[in-house]
């Protein structure tokens, strides 16, 4: 889950939507059908399953501005994430 300002994926150019870059430099474009909520102030995403466990660079691109307007020039917001791992140890036992 995704929460800020302004966040919704819209637009037409095509560098409008969700990335994970891996620390190698590969590229993963999330398909639209893996965003589960997309609103302006919440977006809750899907992974592939097949993520390898790893961190990456989310970036979120769009050209959403409220008001049924668009941004002529998309924005992006990026933010390192970790996918899998240890599981996180039990604190009750």
């Amino acid at each position: 889950m995704l929460n800020g300002r302004m966040l919704k994926i819209a637009g037409s150019d095509p560098s409008v939507g969700i990335t994970l870059t891996s620390k190698s430099g590969s590229l993963i474009k999330l398909t639209a059908d893996m965003i589960a909520v997309n609103n302006p102030s919440q977006l809750i995403i899907l992974l592939p399953a097949d993520l390898t466990v790893g961190t990456y660079e989310l970036r979120v691109t769009t050209q959403y501005a409220g008001g049924g307007k668009a941004l002529k020039t998309p924005r992006s917001v990026s933010k390192l994430i970790t996918v899998g791992g240890d599981e996180p140890e039990n604190p009750f036992g």
